[in-house]
């Protein structure tokens, strides 16, 4: 953390500021013995484990289904067809995240304010997967080129 005082004027104004930041960086060492993968939670298809040798937070769920040059393989209607083995397709952990707490004082009365910040980490929504899942049929706008919630379909990456 590191604290600064930028601006002071005697008997009337102050502003003094606080700065921190962090990162985490995990990588499951065991998850006891003859335990593959220790289950955090799950709903629909994906999963939240804690496996050997990944890190901390990792989802998992069924990718697509690829050629030997990495494209999506697809069926006679242009769906993509699904994979067998679960695979890492996000993690909802932070890149970094830190924060500036600013502090204005002037003549007895002080006004605190806080910027929080994080950069990175996966979010799952399974409510807009859903909503775009259903109202596709009614809302053909929503869909993307192959007939899949464009948004959904970034998060099966892998």
């Amino acid at each position: 953390m590191l604290n600064l005082n930028p601006v002071r004027v005697e008997n009337s104004f102050r502003w003094d500021v606080s700065l921190n930041w962090a990162r985490n960086r995990s990588k499951i060492v065991s998850t006891g013995s003859g335990v593959d993968n220790f289950f955090i939670g799950n709903d629909r298809n994906v999963t939240v484990a804690a496996t050997p040798d990944r890190p901390f937070g990792d989802f998992r769920g069924r990718g697509f289904k690829r050629n030997p040059d990495g494209q999506i393989i697809v069926d006679a209607q242009g769906l993509p067809l699904i994979a067998t083995q679960d695979v890492v397709i996000g993690n909802y952990l932070p890149d970094w995240f830190g924060g500036i707490n600013n502090v204005l004082t002037y003549k007895g009365f002080r006004l605190n304010f806080l910027f929080d910040m994080r950069k990175g980490g996966d979010i799952l929504s399974l409510s807009i997967y859903m909503l775009r899942k259903t109202a596709m049929q009614r809302q053909p706008w929503l869909a993307g080129p192959i007939g899949m919630p464009v948004r959904v379909v970034s998060w099966w990456t892998a």
